[in-house]
């Protein structure tokens, strides 16, 4: 149907589709860009500053927000209020659980993450 030129490097983020509005969306995540498309024609909906290299978890949406999130070799987490900006935590460093590749999964109330050799860390707040 179309096709977007893009300037990215090591992007293993799969797209995230969304709708606002009645109208669909694709959402990348990559180191320079994040950009949503128009579905219909591959035109920029929006566009903000990208994320740190290698972004491999997928963007996901909730409540009309879409997240993204990345990290590169550090393995440390902040959360944050995503409406109010206030901060749940920074900087934590995720003992245990080394290599983590893939996105974060929250069910239940926590938040679960899981490292590349098995060990998951998970949330008990």
């Amino acid at each position: 149907m179309w096709r977007a030129e893009r300037k990215e490097i090591d992007t293993w983020a799969t797209p995230l589709v969304v709708e606002t509005n009645g109208r669909a969306q694709v959402v990348t995540s990559g180191m320079n860009r994040l950009r949503s498309y128009d579905i219909e024609n591959g035109n920029i909906v929006w566009e903000s500053a990208g994320v740190t290299m290698n972004p491999i978890p997928s963007p996901v949406a909730a409540d009309g927000m879409v997240f993204v999130t990345s990290g590169f070799r550090v393995g440390i987490l902040s959360a944050f209020d995503a409406k109010t900006d206030k901060p749940h935590y920074q900087l934590q460093r995720l003992d245990g659980v080394p290599n983590v590749f893939a996105s974060p999964v929250a069910a239940g109330g926590r938040v679960y993450v899981p490292g590349r050799e098995g060990a998951t860390l998970v949330s008990c707040d």
